[in-house]
């Protein structure tokens, strides 16, 4: 059984991947948010293993994206004794490319960059009860006069989780542009869209992260819009755009069917998916910091 949780970090975004057959493997997919909002941490700590005279340990942290909002609490992590066995970082940036692109050296920044600099080894003995792929863009993508400069959005890595037949897809913070280039550029792409049942909206559900293209192969069971209380125009009207795009009568969330599910109204999410692949979504509620 796989339990996913979707934490409620207003306008960021942070995933936990717990495997119940091999807690070993539990992976934390970007670990993101805001002052102010929900630190996930500590509740991750919680359901982490513990190696005997280590303390708490994460398998795998991967980062979706550059921006402080998916990494905001990695300072967090350090604090409370968790310790990152390996990383998942897209290599189209190097340090001095994210640290050029930001106004000011905060410190989850210096730890992420920190991070960054010193997993410089390749995994072995790799075997999680879970499939995992991901694609990134690179600058000279974005080299044609006719498209935007490179941003870290559109710079984001787009994973891929399988488990058991489910899969889920987790874009970053893709734009629209992004989306095209890194569809056309990756021919895997494709069928792991058509395979994916959960999405998880891009750019936190703004308008510049839709994509009407993916939905010539995609066909999601529910799309997840993880993002603060609404405040901007650009969320205005996307859990209903995004609603269209799903293609029969969703999911049971809450005893109601659902289509679209936002941290913003639904709180934290949990998804559990069986080992024959069935899936099941429900609200974490409150929980204890």
């Amino acid at each position: 059984m796989l339990k996913m949780y979707i934490f409620n970090v207003g306008d960021g975004q942070c995933i936990f991947l717990k495997p119940e057959e091999d807690l070993r493997y539990c992976t934390l997919v970007d670990c993101g948010g805001r002052p102010g909002f929900f630190s996930p941490v500590k509740f991750i700590k919680s359901l982490l293993p513990v190696e005997f005279a280590e303390g708490s340990y994460l398998k795998s942290l991967i980062l979706t994206n550059y921006d402080e909002d998916h990494f905001f609490w990695l300072p967090d992590l350090k604090k409370n004794g968790i310790k990152i066995k390996t990383v998942s970082f897209s290599k189209n940036l190097s340090s001095a490319d994210i640290l050029n692109s930001k106004p000011e050296k905060t410190p989850a920044l210096m730890e992420m960059l920190s991070i960054k600099d010193s997993y410089t080894h390749d995994v072995t003995d790799w075997n999680p009860p879970y499939e995992k792929h991901s694609f990134y863009l690179s600058k000279s993508d974005f080299s044609n006069p006719d498209s935007p400069a490179w941003t870290t959005n559109n710079l984001s890595q787009l994973v891929f989780i399988t488990y058991h037949g489910f899969t889920v897809c987790i874009p970053g913070d893709l734009e629209t542009v992004a989306w095209e280039k890194i569809i056309n550029k990756y021919p895997d792409v494709r069928p792991l869209l058509q395979k994916t049942r959960l999405l998880i909206a891009s750019h936190h559900g703004r308008d510049s992260g839709f994509c009407q293209d993916i939905f010539s192969y995609c066909s999601p069971e529910c799309i997840i819009i993880s993002d603060k209380p609404l405040c901007y125009g650009t969320q205005d009207h996307m859990a209903s755009v995004y609603g269209e795009q799903i293609r029969g009568q969703g999911i049971l969330f809450d005893e109601v069917q659902r289509k679209v599910l936002t941290t913003r109204n639904d709180g934290h999410i949990l998804v559990t998916v069986s080992d024959t692949g069935v899936s099941t979504y429900s609200k974490l509620g409150d929980l204890d910091e």
